[in-house]
């Protein structure tokens, strides 16, 4: 079942239709609206911005098949977010605010470890040139795309259920600095729209991975690392995995795009939040066993086992201490004050669901079959190495 889309959408604004999440929004927007898409790029013209917009839109349409809808619906909007008039003229930034219905606002610096003094401009003050842009639009309506991790340190509290009604938790953001940007920046939207009339609402999507059917996924193709796809391929090119009881989030990308695109333009309501992670809740340990059970010879140990070999060259791959962005990452964070890998919080969607799984939008559980696309996917791609043993059928961990 597909969802309730097909309508007449006016026209959108979108930011970030050169990332992750943007290019399959983009892909959505294209084959199941007759929307006109506005997309906002960096590059030196518009002949570079729609080659660059068209590569990106390939990677989930590789056959081409939106080619004809690509060329006549899209139309590139050179500018940049961390300037407040957009780097646009002023006579045509007003000429694009009074066509647009729509703005979808989901360009963002991801990196995880980034300062605050470059992360800042991007996601805190490019929403915030992005809202005053909306302000000037007929609807003054804005989708903003947020992240399901601005509980911030509460991320590791297992006491805790965030839900899509809460935002200020007591929270704190030491060393957090891309979610703490983001809480800062949904503040932001939330204050438009109590003293200006900002109509609103925002998606926090989940740790957003591949296409659920195809695995089509831009590895490599973007200037972030893939930090999710990262720790798969460690824990199988290393053989080995910490025992952890974090909630580990795998959404695709799809899923993602899809609800985003029925959230921004047939839901009615406005100033509401709604959580795109999966609602199949699955543990750190569950996703290797995972990896275990699809053939793939992994020992899982305890976290300060894991923690010694990381930080004692034990982490060795025929004879070689293995690096990897992965490894990189959980050395960052150990070194850190209470950082605790053991158990997490619980995100909960229930709100989200009720809204979209009778519209026939439901997210894949994360079993075998999803895994496994990922690792083909990623196999083909020589990303993944295959696995040296047949599938296997159940798996155990150290506990």
């Amino acid at each position: 079942m597909q969802p309730e889309l097909g309508v007449t959408s006016g026209n959108i604004l979108l930011t970030g239709a050169t990332g992750v999440f943007g290019a399959n929004l983009l892909k959505e927007l294209l084959a199941t609206t007759d929307a006109d898409i506005f997309c906002l790029v960096r590059a030196p013209d518009r002949d570079v911005a729609r080659e660059r917009l068209h590569q990106f839109l390939k990677v989930y349409d590789p056959q081409d098949k939106l080619k004809d809808e690509f060329f006549a619906r899209v139309t590139p909007v050179l500018g940049d977010i961390v300037h407040a008039d957009l780097g646009m003229p002023e006579s045509e930034r007003r000429e694009l605010a009074d066509v647009i219905d729509v703005v979808i606002h989901g360009a963002a610096n991801t990196n995880l470890f980034a300062r605050m003094p470059k992360i800042e401009p991007i996601n805190v003050g490019g929403t915030r040139n992005i809202i005053e842009f909306a302000l000037q639009t007929r609807q003054k309506y804005m989708v903003y795309v947020s992240t399901y991790t601005i509980m911030g340190d509460k991320t590791f509290d297992a006491s805790v259920v965030f839900s899509e009604d809460d935002l200020d938790i007591g929270q704190g953001f030491k060393n957090m600095t891309y979610q703490q940007s983001k809480f800062t920046a949904e503040n932001l939207v939330r204050q438009a729209g109590r003293e200006r009339g900002l109509q609103w609402k925002i998606v926090r999507p989940g740790q957003i991975f591949g296409e659920a059917r195809t695995g089509h996924y831009p590895q490599g193709q973007t200037n972030v690392s893939g930090l999710f796809y990262d720790i798969f391929k460690t824990i199988i090119e290393s053989g080995v995995a910490l025992y952890s009881e974090t909630h580990y989030d795998v959404t695709p990308v799809d899923y993602v795009a899809r609800a985003t695109a029925y959230l921004a333009l047939k839901d009615k309501h406005m100033g509401e939040t709604y959580h795109l992670t999966n609602p199949d809740i699955r543990t750190y340990t569950d996703v290797t066993n995972v990896l275990r059970d699809l053939g793939y010879p992994i020992e899982i140990v305890p976290q300060e086992n894991y923690r010694e070999m990381l930080f004692n060259k034990g982490l060795l791959v025929d004879g070689v201490e293995y690096k990897s962005y992965t490894t990189k990452a959980f050395r960052w964070w150990y070194t850190r004050e209470g950082f605790d890998f053991q158990s997490s919080c619980r995100t909960v969607c229930e709100k989200t669901r009720a809204i979209l799984e009778p519209r026939g939008i439901k997210c894949p559980k994360i079993d075998h079959d999803l895994i496994g696309v990922y690792i083909e996917t990623g196999i083909r791609d020589n990303y993944f190495p295959r696995a040296p043993s047949p599938r296997r059928q159940a798996s155990a961990s150290y506990r």
